[in-house]
């Protein structure tokens, strides 16, 4: 039966159920009258079903109805969750017999007896209306309140959670105070971890290459919840390829995304390494530092499959950050310390070079400075001589215990592409595996015959010309030689060229000055003989019995020996600065001026015969 009411305006919407036409009318015409909005049915069989499509606020039903009696249709309606709240006020005739209690039991809260009385009917179905929707706004809060209690606790729970994670973040971030790369370092951090992130186990895998170049990952730390295996000894998390088992994490990791997922759903390379372990779901955060691609830290659940929430993640990928900001800090105080090491290493080196003034000193100086410093089994320190035929004679040799000699071996310059190109450059060439270096392909047989494996060489020079070369072999291992130990022996080969060259001067100018004493020697030895002879002629003339003399280009006598005295009476005093023509007969002068003019021309001394002089009187 249709609605006899429009809602719009009503205080409340009734259901009539009564199969006496004339008693639903009245009742519906009353409540009508006073707001209510009213539907009717003379059936109790659809009243669960009307009562459905649109909840009244209120049933009046008929108890004794022929098809279906009301206490039946109560029941019913308190047994569907949909209708169990709407109150039921029982209808029943005056002088029929009513079981209240059975009515109360099964959920009427009220009764009207027939016939009806307006203004009772009224106030019992005004009460039951009231109740009701103080009830629905009671439950209405009742669920407001819940809910707000609720986002209450879930904000207190990620109040909690928060508080969790920024503890560990400080506890983290104060032991990474004194990060040093070490196993211990990680070991520490890992189970405030695991406690904030509520997982499994905890762990961080490093990465490294293969001597193939292939990226690999070890685990190198791990913390295990009680009850959960640990996976730190597993061999087969050990040089793990990326290439191989986790393609997907090698492409997303280094671009700084996160690997989260139930392992149930990963792709099958990666959960035939991780099922095994019993991980449900996973969480991967890389490690980078300084855009290198260092490793991750990884999260485990072997509980149940569930997803870190976003907030997690933030706070667990600030961890992942101040790892790598700690490994930054690291890195750069280790090349700081490096750096002061390898300019102590110089500065030693250079200073020992330095003291050096003798050439082979300086050499086997620099080799064994070079090879303990830079840790290697040989160093060779070359010569260099171009012409007429290029060579690089071994002036020095350091070598560790156990390692064999190379220094009578003569290496080549022709046909030596590799020797070739380090003489033609300032730079280092370095090797790690001499087998396949292109350029010592025809050296293979001399690096087999003493267990070469890596070679680090450069080139010694001045005024950029080469003047020996310095070489350096591993023999226990293949090395990979780092940035710093290349540019360390490029500077020490810069310094050690120069101390060649200097002491390359220094020898000629040793030579040199050798040789100049020596001509000093040989002038003064010259000088002494020749005082010597002097000495010795003027002894023979002092005593010769003939008369000896001298003049200058004037004609002046200049010396006149003793003997004067006795072949000619004159006393040597009395001749000396007087011209020799004064003692020269007159006959005989103008013979002897033309040839004193003649012996002028060729000497500055001239011997008269004693017989062209006479003893003049004044």
């Amino acid at each position: 039966m249709g609605s006899s009411n429009s809602q719009q305006t009503s205080k409340g919407s009734i259901l009539i159920v009564d199969d006496s036409w004339e008693h639903l009318q009245a009742l519906s015409a009353t409540l009508s009258q006073y707001g209510y909005a009213v539907r009717g049915l003379i059936t109790g069989s659809m009243v669960l079903e009307v009562a459905k499509l649109a909840l009244p606020d209120l049933i009046l039903l008929d108890i004794k109805m022929p098809d279906i009696d009301g206490y039946e249709v109560c029941q019913q309606l308190k047994a569907d969750e949909a209708t169990c709240h709407i109150p039921v006020i029982f209808l029943s005739v005056y002088h029929d017999v009513f079981d209240k209690v059975k009515a109360f039991k099964i959920g009427a809260v009220d009764y009207i007896t027939k016939p009806f009385q307006a203004e009772g009917v009224l106030v019992r179905v005004e009460n039951q209306i009231t109740i009701q929707k103080l009830q629905q706004q009671l439950k209405k809060q009742n669920e407001q309140l819940l809910l707000e209690m609720q986002q209450c606790q879930r904000i207190e729970a990620a109040r909690q959670l928060r508080e969790q994670y920024l503890t560990a973040l400080v506890e983290v971030q104060h032991r990474l105070l004194s990060f040093d790369d070490s196993n211990k370092c990680y070991q520490d951090i890992m189970p405030i971890l695991g406690g904030a992130s509520k997982a499994s186990r905890v762990y961080i895998f490093e990465n490294h290459y293969a001597d193939d170049g292939k990226l690999l990952m070890s685990q190198r730390a791990e913390w295990c919840a009680e009850g959960i295996n640990s996976t730190i000894n597993n061999p087969i998390l050990q040089n793990l390829p990326y290439e191989e088992y986790f393609p997907r994490w090698a492409a997303l990791l280094p671009q700084g995304k996160i690997i989260s997922g139930i392992v149930a759903e990963l792709p099958a390379s990666e959960r035939a390494i991780l099922e095994p372990q019993g991980i449900l779901s996973i969480l991967i955060l890389p490690i980078i530092a300084k855009g290198e691609f260092l490793g991750f830290i990884g999260f485990d659940n072997c509980i149940e499959s569930r997803l870190w929430e976003a907030s997690e993640i933030a706070f667990l990928q600030a961890v992942g950050g101040a790892i790598s900001i700690a490994y930054e800090r690291y890195k750069s105080d280790l090349e700081l310390q490096q750096q002061l090491e390898r300019s102590n290493i110089l500065r030693k080196i250079t200073n020992k070079i330095r003291s050096e003034l003798d050439t082979e000193n300086i050499i086997k100086t620099a080799a064994q400075q070079i090879g303990e410093a830079l840790g290697v089994s040989r160093a060779l320190i070359h010569s260099y001589v171009d012409s007429p035929t290029p060579q690089i004679p071994i002036f020095a040799e350091f070598l560790t215990p156990g390692c064999t000699s190379i220094s009578h071996y003569k290496i080549p310059v022709s046909g030596n592409p590799h020797v070739q190109q380090l003489l033609a450059q300032d730079q280092a060439i370095a090797v790690k595996n001499v087998y396949t270096y292109p350029l010592l392909k025809n050296s293979q047989e001399l690096c087999r015959e003493y267990n070469i494996k890596s070679i680090l060489a450069v080139r010694t020079s001045y005024n950029s010309q080469a003047n020996g070369m310095v070489c350096l072999h591993q023999c226990d291992r293949y090395r990979d030689w780092s940035p710093e130990e290349i540019e360390l022996l490029e500077s020490i080969a810069a310094q050690l060229g120069i101390a060649l060259a200097q002491a390359k001067l220094l020898e000629q100018e040793k030579q040199a000055r050798i040789k100049l004493e020596q001509e000093i020697r040989d002038r003064l030895n010259a000088e002494a003989a020749l005082k010597a002879s002097e000495s010795k002629y003027r002894h023979l003339v002092e005593t010769s019995r003939d008369i000896i003399w001298s003049v200058d280009t004037s004609g002046c006598i200049t010396y006149v020996n003793s003997a004067v005295k006795q072949i000619l009476g004159y006393e040597q005093q009395e001749m000396i600065g007087r011209c020799f023509t004064e003692f020269v007969p007159p006959a005989q002068l103008a013979q002897d001026l033309c040839a004193f003019e003649c012996i002028l021309n060729e000497s500055l001394f001239l011997g008269m015969k004693p017989s062209a002089l006479a003893k003049i009187v004044a």
